[in-house]
């Protein structure tokens, strides 16, 4: 069997070495139209965005100093668990879910864990913020408990006491990964087999496998598919290259599909746009690329590589006609990168802030490190003009040192 996935995964990449040195007309085809069919050829050079503009626009507003994680947008409100509230939990806080006004007016904190409970995830839906509460107060009994509480204020409560039937390979579950059609969307991080998504009704019930094992980036669900790199679907071992899987939403146990063409190493984002990945094959697996497919992993473009490949990118918020990204140097201690906003369709990318140090992921279980297994995306919300997002500031161990949200135009 390992043999004959890495043939496979050999064939692969042959087919796509050759066809990024074929065709002399240097066609690339576009997701929206073009040349037709799946292309996965390298594109041309001047068809790649390497060269960034020059200057900086005005710096970053800081809107709350604040160990934040778990960044969501309700509204007017931002809210996020603090890291450094609550009681004690192990060697950790027990946390609290916070809220705070775009223009960083109206800070609050609506809920608090106690002793020995502590809060894993908190993402608005609505007017509403869900969060998950690991309850270790039992260690032969750990469960998590599901909360639902309005942003405005008020008394949690309690969605579901979700209990895994199988606890050696997943009892506590680590992150919200979606609030879609009545239900909760949570994952159990790890690797292999040891991965777990659950769909839970959002008025309480029944827990749901939707999938065990394989989930190697954090899943993204959209128009009831769940997207996510697949581990077990692997093209190259080093640096990690992996096919993009999917299953209903609305299923049980099912096992992904490939996805087209679609194989990624790095973070991956799902919407109406397609599908956007970091280090997909063109470019040796390394995450300065970025690329574009379409719903069914074909149609796939290039449409951003860092210039110095020295350095790492990380996905933010898109819509119809662009992405932000993060582009970093790999051991940030210092400035370490800039925010950029690159367009679907391909062209130069506009940056957004400059000068940004550690700024956060969004992770499926806490000690992912960067491109690792269990992280995706920057820890960024973004309204209609505005972006918002986490960040530590400072060198390890100054006094100086500062952990805060931030805020720029979009």
């Amino acid at each position: 069997m390992v043999a004959a996935t890495m043939k496979t995964g050999l064939i692969v990449l042959l087919l796509l070495l050759a066809g990024g040195c074929g065709g002399g007309d240097g066609a690339v085809a576009t997701p929206d139209g073009g040349t037709g069919g799946a292309d996965v050829r390298i594109p041309v050079p001047d068809a790649r965005p390497d060269a960034v503009p020059d200057g900086c626009p005005p710096a970053p507003v800081m809107v709350l100093a604040a160990r934040a994680w778990n960044l969501s947008l309700a509204s007017d409100d931002l809210v996020f668990v603090d890291l450094d509230a609550g009681g004690a939990y192990l060697m950790e806080k027990s946390r609290a879910v916070r809220k705070v006004k775009r223009d960083g007016s109206g800070d609050a904190t609506l809920y608090t864990a106690a002793m020995n409970y502590q809060i894993k995830d908190a993402v608005t839906s609505g007017a509403t913020v869900y969060f998950l509460e690991n309850d270790r107060t039992n260690p032969l009994a750990e469960v998590t408990r599901v909360f639902s509480l309005p942003v405005a204020g008020g008394q949690p409560a309690l969605v579901v006491t979700h209990n895994d039937p199988a606890p050696a390979t997943a009892d506590l579950l680590d992150a919200i990964v979606a609030v879609e059609g009545g239900s909760l969307y949570a994952v159990r991080g790890g690797a292999g087999a040891t991965s777990k998504l659950w769909r839970i009704p959002v008025t309480g019930g029944t827990s749901t496998e939707v999938f065990a094992g394989g989930i190697a980036s954090r899943p993204q669900l959209h128009a009831g598919d769940v997207y996510f790199r697949d581990s077990a679907q692997v093209i190259m071992g080093s640096p990690g290259i992996y096919r993009v899987g999917k299953v209903a939403a609305a299923g049980s146990g099912g096992m992904p599909a490939a996805v087209g063409m679609a194989a990624i190493r790095g973070d991956l984002i799902v919407g109406a746009f397609g599908m956007i990945g970091t280090g997909a094959l063109e470019a040796g697996g390394m995450s300065i690329n970025v690329s574009r497919w379409d719903l069914t992993g074909n149609m796939h473009r290039q449409i951003f590589q860092y210039p110095v490949a020295s350095r790492v990118s990380a996905l933010g918020p898109a819509d119809a006609t662009s992405v932000i990204i993060h582009a970093e140097f790999q051991v940030p201690s210092t400035a370490s990168g800039s925010f950029y906003k690159v367009p679907l369709a391909g062209g130069p990318a506009a940056i957004v802030a400059c000068e940004r140090q550690q700024v956060r992921q969004r992770s499926t279980y806490e000690s992912g490190s960067s491109h690792s297994a269990v992280v995706s995306q920057m820890d960024m919300v973004a309204s209609g003009t505005e972006l918002f997002w986490i960040e530590r500031r400072g060198t390890s161990g100054a006094a100086s040192v500062t952990h805060a949200i931030y805020r720029t135009a979009r």
